[in-house]
C-alpha cells in the first residue's frame, strides 16, 4: 500500500510538473520555442473577434446577437493605439457598431466572457489584467491536455520515451503560438483524444460505461464545433487513433475494433451535426431569416472552404487556392518549420527541423518494428506494442493530410496557421515511436557492450544520468531573463553605422545602448557623447555625456562582459553618437528618421502585398520610427498611385493600418516591395 501510495505521488508529480511547464510555455513562451514578436503577434487578427464579445458582453449582456464574436467599426481617429475591439473592452465606448461573425457560434466567446465578468464582479480587475488573466486560463487548459497526452505516453512507454516527447513539444512552434489563443482554443481541438486515450485504456465492457464514452464524445465535438469547425476530420482520427493502438496491442478482432470505430464515429458525427444546426438556428433569429435560407448560407460557406472554385475574381488568393490541386496543397506544408531552435539559442543560423526531416526519418526507422529478436531483442519483447504504435503515427500522419485533401481552399489560403495540424497529434507519437527506438537500441547495444568489459549496472547509471541531463536541459531553458536580454527581445532596436561596435535599444523611454568594446578598454575612462537634435528646437543642438557602466554578465546572456548605459530618451528625434576612449574617438553612430518604408509582404483575402482590397490603405509593422513617420494628414507618395493623404491611422499591437485619400490603391504597383515615402526627408546635419 505504502508503494502504491508513492507511485501515485509521483505520477501526480510528473503531471503537476508538466501542467506548470507548458502553461507557462504557452502563456509567456517561457522556454523561447518561438520568436517573441511571431508568438506575440500570431493570430491577433482571430483573438480580436473574441475581444469584440468581451466588449459586447460588458455593454449589452451574454445574449446580444445571440452571444455570437464579432468586431466593432467607428471613427477611427478615437481609438487611438487601440484596436477597435480593444478600445471598446477597455473603456466601455457605446459609439462604436458591433459586426456579428457568422461563421461559427462563437462558444468560447461565451465561455471567456462568462469567466471575464466574474473576475470583473468580484474584484473589479482592469480590462488589460483580466485579459491577461483570460490568457493565463486558456494556456492552463492548453497545458491540461497536453500534459494528459504526454501522461498517457508516460503510462505505456515509460519516462524517458515520455521526457523526450515533452521537450519535443515543448519546442514545437506551431504548437506554443497557438496554446493560449482565446479564439482558437486549442484545448477543445485534444479533448476527444484524450477521452478516448484514457477510456480504451481502462477499457470495460460494461454498457452504461459505453454509453458514458458515447455522450463524452458527443459533447466533446459539439464544444469544438461550437468554437469553429476546422479540423474536424484530422481531431476525428485523433480521436480514433486509440482504438487503433489497443486494438493492435491487444489483439482485438477486427469486428471488435469496427464496433468501437463506429461508436466513436457516430458520437463525432452527431456532435457536429448537432452544432451544424444550432449555428444554422443563431444565425436565422440572428439575421432574421428563414431557417432554410441560413441552411443554404452555411451549406455554401462550408462548400467554398472545401473544393468549390472560386468565381470571385477581386479575391486573387481565394482564386488560387480553387485552381490549387491537392499537391499544391501539402507542398506548401510539407516543408514547414516543425521547431527552430535557433529562437533559443539566439542564432539564426542553426537550421530548423521541417515536418519533411521527422517524416522521412520515420520512413526510415518504421522497418525496425520488425527487427528480429536477435538484433533488437527488448524491441522483439514489446513488438506489439511497437506495432500499435507505428500504426497510429501514419494513422495520424493520414490525419493531418485528410484536413489538406477534404478541405483544399481553406488549407491553401491559411497557409501561414494550418501547419500546427501536423501537432494534432503526429508528431507527438513520431516523437513517441523515435524515442522507442533509440530507447530499445541503447538498452540492448549499450548494455552488451558494457557488460562485455565487466562494468555491470553501469548501463542503468548512464540511463538514469541521461534522464537527469534532460531535464537539467529542460530547467535551464526555463530561466527568467536578465534586464538586458528582455531589452534586445522586446525592445525597439536602433540601425547604426557599422563604425563602432554599439547597439542600441529603445525601451521603456529609455535608451538603451550595449557595447563589446568595453572588454578591451574596461581600465580607461569610456564615455560617449550623444548629440541630439530636439523637436521643439530644431536648429538647437544638445550634448549629453554617458559614462559606461560595466556589466554583470547573467548565466547564458548575449552580452558576456559588455557594457552599458542607459539615458531617458522619449522621442526618436535624430542623434548622432560618439564613442571615446581617455577622450580620443573610437567610432561613431547615427540614429535617423528615415521617410522610406514598404507595405507588410502579406496577402491573403483582405490584404495584397500588404495592400488592402476593400479600400484605400496599407498596413506596416507596428514601431516607433513608423508611429512617428504616419501622422493623420501627412503627405505620402506611392510608386504607382502618386500623391495622397493619410487620412487615417489606426494601430494594434502587431501592426499599423493608414487608409490614405482616393481611390483604392493597385497591389502590384504600391504594395510589397515597393518604397513608400512619407512627408520630407529627414538627416543628420
Amino acid at each position: 500500500m505504502n508503494m502504491l501510495h508513492h507511485r501515485m505521488l509521483l505520477n501526480g508529480s510528473l503531471f503537476l510538473l508538466l501542467t506548470i511547464v507548458f502553461t507557462m510555455a504557452f502563456w509567456k513562451n517561457s522556454f523561447r520555442s518561438a520568436e517573441q514578436d511571431w508568438f506575440v503577434q500570431h493570430q491577433f487578427d482571430s483573438e480580436a473577434l473574441v475581444i469584440g464579445r468581451l466588449a459586447e458582453t460588458q455593454l449589452n449582456g451574454i445574449s446580444s446577437y445571440e452571444g455570437r464574436l464579432g468586431t466593432y467599426k467607428f471613427d477611427q481617429e478615437r481609438r487611438g493605439l487601440y484596436t477597435h475591439e480593444d478600445y471598446v473592452y477597455e473603456h466601455m465606448d457605446r459609439s462604436g457598431v458591433f459586426l456579428p461573425y457568422d461563421s461559427q457560434i462563437g462558444f468560447q466567446g461565451m465561455l471567456f466572457s462568462v469567466l471575464d465578468q466574474a473576475l470583473s464582479a468580484a474584484s473589479n480587475i482592469e480590462p488589460l489584467k483580466r485579459k491577461n488573466i483570460l490568457h493565463l486560463v486558456a494556456s492552463l487548459l492548453t497545458a491540461l491536455t497536453i500534459s494528459a497526452l504526454i501522461y498517457f505516453i508516460y503510462l505505456e512507454f515509460g519516462l524517458f520515451v515520455a521526457l523526450v516527447t515533452a521537450i519535443v513539444a515543448l519546442y514545437s512552434q506551431w504548437l506554443i503560438v497557438f496554446g493560449k489563443n482565446l479564439y482558437w482554443a486549442m484545448f477543445f481541438m485534444y479533448l476527444p483524444m484524450v477521452i478516448t486515450c484514457f477510456w480504451y485504456r481502462n477499457f470495460s465492457e460494461n454498457n452504461r460505461n459505453q454509453r458514458i464514452l458515447f455522450v463524452s464524445i458527443v459533447l466533446a465535438i459539439a464544444a469544438k464545433s461550437a468554437c469553429g469547425f476546422e479540423y474536424l476530420t484530422t481531431i476525428v482520427i485523433a480521436a480514433l487513433s486509440p482504438i487503433v493502438y489497443f486494438g493492435i496491442k491487444k489483439s482485438w478482432t477486427t469486428i471488435k475494433v469496427l464496433f468501437h470505430i463506429l461508436i466513436v464515429g457516430a458520437a463525432s458525427i452527431i456532435g457536429f451535426v448537432f452544432t451544424f444546426f444550432i449555428h444554422v438556428f443563431q444565425q436565422a433569429t440572428g439575421n432574421n431569416i428563414s431557417f432554410g435560407d441560413a441552411l443554404t448560407i452555411r451549406f455554401l460557406h462550408a462548400v467554398q472552404r472545401l473544393h468549390k472554385k472560386v468565381e470571385d475574381s477581386s479575391n486573387e488568393v481565394w482564386v488560387q487556392a480553387g485552381d490549387a490541386t491537392v499537391g499544391d496543397v501539402v507542398g506548401k506544408y510539407w516543408n514547414g518549420e516543425a521547431f527552430d531552435l535557433g529562437y533559443f539559442f539566439g542564432d539564426p543560423t542553426v537550421t530548423p527541423v521541417t515536418f519533411s526531416v521527422i517524416i522521412i526519418l520515420l520512413a526510415i526507422l518504421s522497418p525496425l518494428v520488425l527487427a528480429s529478436d536477435e538484433f533488437l531483442p527488448s524491441l522483439a519483447r514489446q513488438r506489439k506494442s511497437a506495432l500499435a504504435l507505428i500504426s497510429v503515427v501514419w494513422l495520424s500522419f493520414l490525419g493531418t493530410l485528410s484536413w489538406y485533401v477534404f478541405a483544399k481552399v481553406h488549407s491553401y489560403f491559411h497557409g501561414h496557421m494550418n501547419h500546427v495540424l501536423w501537432h494534432l497529434p503526429f508528431t507527438f507519437f513520431a516523437s513517441t515511436y523515435i524515442a522507442v527506438i533509440v530507447k530499445y537500441c541503447y538498452s540492448d547495444y549499450a548494455g552488451k557492450i558494457l557488460h562485455k568489459i565487466g562494468r555491470k549496472g553501469v548501463c542503468i547509471g548512464i540511463f538514469t544520468a541521461s534522464i537527469i541531463s534532460i531535464i537539467i536541459c529542460a530547467a535551464l531553458a526555463f530561466r527568467f531573463d536578465s534586464k538586458y536580454d528582455h531589452i534586445t527581445q522586446n525592445g525597439e532596436k536602433l540601425i547604426f553605422s557599422e563604425d563602432a561596435d554599439i547597439v542600441g535599444y529603445i525601451y521603456k523611454n529609455k535608451l538603451v545602448l550595449l557595447t563589446n568594446s568595453c572588454l578591451p578598454y574596461e581600465k580607461e575612462n569610456l564615455y560617449i557623447r550623444a548629440s541630439f537634435l530636439p523637436e521643439d528646437s530644431p536648429n538647437g543642438n544638445a550634448d549629453s555625456y554617458i559614462n559606461f557602466n560595466t556589466m554583470d554578465a547573467p548565466l547564458l546572456s548575449s552580452y558576456k562582459g559588455a557594457c552599458s548605459a542607459e539615458i531617458d530618451y522619449e522621442t526618436t528625434t535624430p542623434i548622432t553618437f560618439t564613442l571615446y576612449s581617455n577622450q580620443e574617438p573610437l567610432g561613431k553612430a547615427a540614429l535617423s528618421i528615415d521617410n522610406k518604408l514598404t507595405a507588410s509582404p502579406f496577402t491573403d483575402g483582405n490584404w495584397s502585398s500588404g495592400v488592402s482590397r476593400g479600400y484605400a490603405g496599407f498596413f506596416v509593422e507596428n514601431t516607433i520610427i513608423n508611429r512617428k513617420l504616419l501622422k493623420i494628414g501627412s503627405s505620402i507618395e506611392f510608386a504607382h498611385s502618386g500623391q495622397r493623404k493619410i487620412i487615417s491611422v489606426s494601430t494594434s499591437k502587431a501592426f499599423i493600418n493608414i487608409a490614405v485619400s482616393g481611390e483604392n490603391l493597385n497591389a502590384r504597383g504600391d504594395g510589397y516591395p515597393n518604397i513608400i515615402y512619407v512627408g520630407e526627408r529627414q538627416v543628420i546635419p
